[in-house]
């Protein structure tokens, strides 16, 4: 049985930068895994439909829903305000999962079965006393000796624990960077490459090249940048222009954008600038680099 437990994602604005960020919060969530519905989704009962980047960012959006699905394909996440018990109202779709909320006491059972209670039985003693007479027989006293049978009591207890806390850096390696915060785990690559080769390089250990679509990310490179002195002025992220719009790799559109002045002049490729924000560029350079773990 498969469970994800969340924290909550709390909005914090800080007075001195002006921005936003996420703090997760102490209260948990769980949700179950609804096999029946694998590779289905609910078409009815919608609250919201949206795109995010992982299952658990789907989750920690969800914060009204009785249940969610998420499709890691399309990336993307619809919460619902009802639990799902069948598969009426659903629509066939490869890639989806489906999600219930339960309580975080039912995810721990524990039975206990007592044997009946221990029981004591006793033959109490008997005494026996001659009268006395004229003479004086010496008083004779039979006891029968006391049985005590005792059945010991006898508790078992079997406990169950499903519950499985899924912590978003899990997933991380331990040579990436990890930012639960705001659900980043990357890496800084400082060897020049090519766009295309920059990807290969990201996707032979499991990642892509990095997807800054918010400013916590952002602000996340360009505090990577300072601390470490790097003086590279370009870096390769994700982000293409396609069929008319900025895309990332998946095809997802971009809705995030810091173009610097008088960018895009490019509409091909983009390329993170360290002084001021995105350059609208080509495949004929050479750069460094950032892949991203997906949370």
């Amino acid at each position: 049985m498969t469970f994800l437990t969340l924290r909550g994602c709390l909005c914090v604005f800080s007075l001195v930068a002006f921005r936003g960020y996420c703090e997760l919060s102490e209260k948990e969530t769980n949700f179950r895994e609804v096999k029946i519905m694998r590779d289905r989704h609910k078409s009815s009962n919608l609250i919201f439909t949206q795109k995010t980047r992982s299952k658990i960012h789907c989750g920690s959006r969800c914060v009204l829903c009785q249940s969610f699905s998420y499709n890691p394909v399309t990336s993307t996440c619809h919460g619902y305000d009802v639990m799902i018990t069948d598969t009426a109202s659903s629509v066939p779709s490869g890639g989806w999962r489906s999600y219930n909320k339960v309580d975080s006491e039912s995810s721990s059972t524990t039975l206990s079965v007592t044997t009946a209670p221990s029981t004591t039985t006793a033959v109490p003693s008997t005494t026996t006393i001659a009268p006395s007479t004229t003479t004086t027989a010496p008083s004779t006293t039979t006891t029968a000796p006391s049985t005590t049978t005792t059945a010991l009591s006898t508790t078992t207890t079997l406990a169950t624990t499903t519950s499985t806390t899924v912590a978003p850096c899990a997933v991380c390696p331990p040579d990436y960077i990890c930012r639960s915060s705001i659900l980043f785990c990357y890496k800084y690559y400082d060897t020049r490459k090519s766009r295309p080769t920059a990807e290969s390089s990201c996707a032979s250990e499991g990642a892509e090249l990095a997807i800054i679509d918010n400013v916590d990310k952002d602000n996340e490179i360009l505090s990577y940048i300072s601390t470490n002195s790097i003086t590279e002025l370009f870096y390769w992220v994700q982000g293409a222009y396609t069929n008319g719009q900025w895309r990332y790799n998946d095809g997802t559109p971009m809705s995030y954008f810091r173009w610097a002045p008088e960018h895009p002049r490019v509409n091909q490729i983009l390329a993170f600038n360290r002084d001021n924000g995105f350059h609208g560029a080509t495949d004929a350079y050479d750069d460094v680099y950032f892949c991203e773990i997906r949370l």
